[in-house]
Protein backbone atom coordinates (compact mmCIF):
# COMPACT_ATOMS: atom_id res chain seq x y z
CA UNK A 1 0.00 0.00 0.00
CA UNK A 2 1.37 3.57 -0.97
CA UNK A 3 2.16 6.34 1.74
CA UNK A 4 -1.31 8.34 0.84
CA UNK A 5 -3.17 4.98 0.44
CA UNK A 6 -2.18 4.44 4.03
CA UNK A 7 -2.41 8.13 5.27
CA UNK A 8 -5.91 7.99 4.11
CA UNK A 9 -6.88 4.68 5.83
CA UNK A 10 -5.40 6.83 8.68
CA UNK A 11 -7.53 9.55 8.72
CA UNK A 12 -10.58 7.83 7.56
CA UNK A 13 -10.91 4.97 10.11
CA UNK A 14 -7.65 4.76 12.22
CA UNK A 15 -7.78 8.06 14.07
CA UNK A 16 -11.44 7.98 14.86
CA UNK A 17 -11.04 4.55 15.72
CA UNK A 18 -8.17 5.51 18.07
CA UNK A 19 -10.07 8.38 19.54
CA UNK A 20 -13.17 6.32 20.20
CA UNK A 21 -11.62 3.32 21.82
CA UNK A 22 -9.76 5.71 23.91
CA UNK A 23 -12.81 7.96 24.98
CA UNK A 24 -14.21 4.20 26.45
CA UNK A 25 -11.26 2.31 27.87
CA UNK A 26 -10.13 6.55 29.68
CA UNK A 27 -14.47 5.91 30.84
CA UNK A 28 -14.33 2.39 31.75
CA UNK A 29 -10.64 2.50 33.32
CA UNK A 30 -12.06 5.25 35.59
CA UNK A 31 -15.08 3.50 36.98
CA UNK A 32 -12.73 0.69 37.45
CA UNK A 33 -10.30 3.12 39.65
CA UNK A 34 -13.14 4.46 41.85
CA UNK A 35 -14.96 0.68 41.92
CA UNK A 36 -17.95 1.35 39.97
CA UNK A 37 -19.52 0.25 37.03
CA UNK A 38 -20.49 -3.12 36.14
CA UNK A 39 -18.49 -6.70 34.97
CA UNK A 40 -18.94 -6.04 31.46
CA UNK A 41 -17.48 -2.60 32.15
CA UNK A 42 -14.35 -4.68 33.27
CA UNK A 43 -14.69 -7.09 29.90
CA UNK A 44 -15.17 -4.04 27.59
CA UNK A 45 -12.30 -2.46 29.19
CA UNK A 46 -9.78 -5.13 28.95
CA UNK A 47 -10.35 -6.80 25.30
CA UNK A 48 -10.99 -2.98 23.85
CA UNK A 49 -7.63 -2.15 24.83
CA UNK A 50 -6.43 -4.70 22.16
CA UNK A 51 -8.54 -2.98 19.73
CA UNK A 52 -6.67 0.20 21.11
CA UNK A 53 -3.03 -1.35 20.69
CA UNK A 54 -4.09 -1.96 17.03
CA UNK A 55 -5.34 0.68 16.30
CA UNK A 56 -2.33 2.61 17.36
CA UNK A 57 0.12 0.28 15.38
CA UNK A 58 -1.93 0.85 11.89
CA UNK A 59 -1.35 4.76 13.33
CA UNK A 60 2.43 4.52 13.78
CA UNK A 61 2.83 2.05 10.33
CA UNK A 62 0.39 4.96 8.72
CA UNK A 63 2.59 7.62 9.91
CA UNK A 64 6.37 5.92 9.84
CA UNK A 65 7.90 9.21 8.47
CA UNK A 66 7.05 11.25 11.42
CA UNK A 67 7.40 9.14 13.60
CA UNK A 68 10.83 8.59 12.85
CA UNK A 69 11.44 12.72 12.73
CA UNK A 70 9.93 12.40 16.41
CA UNK A 71 12.10 9.77 17.54
CA UNK A 72 14.97 11.50 17.06
CA UNK A 73 13.75 14.40 19.46
CA UNK A 74 15.47 13.44 22.68
CA UNK A 75 12.35 14.57 24.94
CA UNK A 76 10.41 11.82 22.74
CA UNK A 77 13.25 8.91 23.40
CA UNK A 78 13.39 10.26 27.35
CA UNK A 79 9.51 9.83 27.71
CA UNK A 80 9.17 6.41 25.84
CA UNK A 81 12.24 5.41 28.05
CA UNK A 82 10.19 6.89 31.34
CA UNK A 83 6.77 4.92 30.24
CA UNK A 84 8.59 2.03 29.59
CA UNK A 85 10.34 1.66 33.25
CA UNK A 86 6.75 2.41 34.64
CA UNK A 87 4.97 -0.33 32.26
CA UNK A 88 8.02 -2.93 33.41
CA UNK A 89 7.73 -1.61 36.99
CA UNK A 90 4.01 -2.38 37.40
CA UNK A 91 3.79 -5.41 35.33
CA UNK A 92 6.85 -7.49 35.78
CA UNK A 93 7.06 -9.11 39.18
CA UNK A 94 10.14 -8.19 40.95
CA UNK A 95 10.53 -10.59 44.14
CA UNK A 96 8.05 -12.23 46.09
CA UNK A 97 4.99 -10.35 47.50
CA UNK A 98 5.05 -9.87 50.73
CA UNK A 99 4.19 -7.25 53.64
CA UNK A 100 1.13 -6.06 55.09
CA UNK A 101 -0.53 -5.00 51.17
CA UNK A 102 -0.32 -8.93 50.41
CA UNK A 103 -1.56 -9.97 53.97
CA UNK A 104 -4.55 -7.34 53.24
CA UNK A 105 -5.29 -8.65 49.93
CA UNK A 106 -5.46 -11.75 51.36
CA UNK A 107 -7.91 -11.52 53.68
CA UNK A 108 -10.46 -9.94 51.80
CA UNK A 109 -10.14 -12.59 49.28
CA UNK A 110 -10.74 -15.03 52.48
CA UNK A 111 -13.53 -12.89 54.04
CA UNK A 112 -15.46 -12.24 50.80
CA UNK A 113 -15.21 -16.14 50.08
CA UNK A 114 -16.61 -16.95 53.30
CA UNK A 115 -20.06 -18.20 54.12
CA UNK A 116 -22.17 -15.38 55.81
CA UNK A 117 -22.68 -17.47 59.25
CA UNK A 118 -18.81 -17.63 59.47
CA UNK A 119 -18.60 -13.89 59.19
CA UNK A 120 -21.63 -13.28 61.75
CA UNK A 121 -19.35 -13.61 64.97
CA UNK A 122 -16.43 -11.75 63.90
CA UNK A 123 -18.85 -9.03 63.53
CA UNK A 124 -20.88 -9.53 66.74
CA UNK A 125 -24.03 -10.27 64.96
CA UNK A 126 -26.47 -13.19 64.12
CA UNK A 127 -26.03 -14.63 60.51
CA UNK A 128 -29.75 -13.94 60.17
CA UNK A 129 -29.60 -10.02 60.74
CA UNK A 130 -26.94 -10.04 58.42
CA UNK A 131 -28.64 -11.55 55.64
CA UNK A 132 -31.92 -9.23 56.33
CA UNK A 133 -29.34 -5.81 56.36
CA UNK A 134 -28.04 -7.58 52.55
CA UNK A 135 -31.64 -8.07 51.22
CA UNK A 136 -32.42 -4.34 52.47
CA UNK A 137 -29.68 -3.44 50.30
CA UNK A 138 -30.74 -5.10 47.27
CA UNK A 139 -28.90 -8.50 47.65
CA UNK A 140 -32.53 -10.71 46.89
CA UNK A 141 -30.45 -13.88 47.00
CA UNK A 142 -28.95 -13.56 50.18
CA UNK A 143 -28.25 -16.61 52.39
CA UNK A 144 -26.33 -17.70 55.30
CA UNK A 145 -24.97 -20.32 53.21
CA UNK A 146 -23.65 -17.70 50.18
CA UNK A 147 -20.55 -15.76 50.85
CA UNK A 148 -20.35 -12.01 49.49
CA UNK A 149 -18.10 -13.02 46.22
CA UNK A 150 -21.50 -15.35 45.57
CA UNK A 151 -23.80 -12.51 45.96
CA UNK A 152 -21.92 -9.78 44.13
CA UNK A 153 -21.07 -12.62 41.39
CA UNK A 154 -18.22 -10.85 38.78
CA UNK A 155 -18.96 -7.17 39.72
CA UNK A 156 -16.27 -5.75 42.00
CA UNK A 157 -18.48 -2.49 42.82
CA UNK A 158 -21.08 -5.28 43.97
CA UNK A 159 -18.78 -6.97 45.95
CA UNK A 160 -17.24 -3.98 47.97
CA UNK A 161 -20.91 -2.92 49.09
CA UNK A 162 -22.10 -6.30 50.65
CA UNK A 163 -18.82 -6.59 52.16
CA UNK A 164 -19.59 -2.90 53.39
CA UNK A 165 -22.99 -4.18 54.48
CA UNK A 166 -21.53 -6.87 56.35
CA UNK A 167 -18.60 -4.77 58.24
CA UNK A 168 -20.24 -1.18 57.72
CA UNK A 169 -18.43 1.85 59.49
CA UNK A 170 -18.23 2.68 63.03
CA UNK A 171 -20.98 5.56 63.23
CA UNK A 172 -23.39 3.09 61.05
CA UNK A 173 -23.73 1.05 63.58
CA UNK A 174 -24.69 3.48 66.37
Amino acid sequence: MRDDALRAVNNRWVTPLSGGVFLLIAGTGIALFFHVGTAIGHVVHEWLGWLFVAAIVLHLVANRGPVAIHWKKPRVRGAVALFTTLLVVAVVPIGERRGPERAMRDTMMRVSRAPLRQLAPLVGRDADALVADLRAAGFANASSDRSCEELAGHDRGKLFRAIAVVFPHEEERH
